[in-house]
């Protein structure tokens, strides 16, 4: 899932015809692994240039975004393991690296 990001504590800018420019995206990833775990990472990508920075700099705790966003992030994942998911939202993955895909 990816969505822009505004701070509406800043001056917003626009383009052509008034359309409003964010000031980031978030991307937002959600994994199964074959052992039935589930994993999430969530990073933002701030719209001002940060071409220095690796995948992994750029991961936060998805309800830093959803606080942000103002809208839930995988809200319908609840079941037995419920509980669990809720506590994979509140922490920042740091296993944020290119095998995270494997």
């Amino acid at each position: 899932m990816c969505r822009p990001l505004f701070d509406f504590r800043a001056p917003i800018e626009t383009i052509g015809d008034g359309v409003p420019v964010p000031h980031g995206f978030f991307k937002s990833v959600l994994a199964e692994r074959s052992s039935g775990r589930i994993e999430v990472w969530t990073f933002v990508l701030k719209n001002i240039g940060e071409t220095d920075k690796s995948l992994a700099d750029r991961i936060v705790a998805t309800t830093d975004v959803e606080l942000w966003a103002g809208l839930p992030l995988w809200d319908r994942l609840k079941g037995e393991e419920g509980e669990e998911i809720d506590a994979i939202k509140r922490e920042p993955t740091q296993r944020a690296t290119p095998k995270m895909w494997e």
